[in-house]
């Protein structure tokens, strides 16, 4: 462990192995707690899927600003 090391002092990693753990500070107010790659990785792909209202909210949001881009198409070369 690396008790009383500060963390710009630590050695860099460029890769994340399977078994690694984080320190995440609970947004429940239950402390902080360690965390498996995997359990976080999960968490946050299930955290970011939009269900089918969601999907479907995005996509009209989507199409009712598609067409306001303060251009407009002059496909005659006329302004």
């Amino acid at each position: 462990m690396n008790q009383g090391i500060p963390i710009q002092q630590l050695t860099e990693a460029s890769a994340i192995p399977a078994g690694s753990m984080f320190l995440v500070r609970m947004g429940d107010g239950t402390g902080t707690k360690r965390v498996k790659k995997e359990v976080l990785l999960e968490q946050m792909e299930t955290d970011m899927t939009m269900g089918y209202e969601d999907t479907l909210a995005f996509l009209d949001a989507e199409e009712d600003t598609g067409g306001e881009s303060g251009t407009e198409n002059n496909e005659s070369g006329v302004e």
